[in-house]
């Protein structure tokens, strides 16, 4: 369930996610170009961004992603926001994280249209 980025002391790229907070995904339009946050740790990784995505049931035992969108910064200086969608397969089964995104390739932090 821990969702990290390749960046930080452990890892070899310069990767970051910053938390937009609960907007919604069709509202961003650009990401920031700071504030991105690498991932921590070795032996148990975890990026602080990202690390609170979901929301979890006492009662039910199950995790349900919060409603927010995030901005990425990936290895090689590109930009992409994402929304996490859920984090269970067919039959209820966990450890399916389904997210849609935008990625932006040409570098802009530009990942919303018109």
């Amino acid at each position: 369930y821990q969702i990290i980025a390749n960046g930080g002391r452990e890892f070899v790229g310069g990767a970051g996610i910053v938390d937009l907070g609960e907007v919604a995904f069709a509202d961003v339009k650009t990401v920031p170009d700071a504030g991105y946050l690498a991932t921590e740790g070795g032996t148990d990784p975890r990026n602080p961004a990202i690390a609170s995505w979901y929301s979890y049931s006492y009662f039910s035992h199950a995790l349900s992603p919060k409603p927010h969108v995030w901005a990425v910064r990936t290895a090689d200086g590109r930009y992409a926001k994402i929304e996490l969608v859920s984090y269970y397969c067919p039959r209820s089964q966990p450890g399916c994280l389904t997210f849609r995104y935008v990625y932006q390739g040409d570098g802009s932090r530009v990942v919303g249209g018109n």
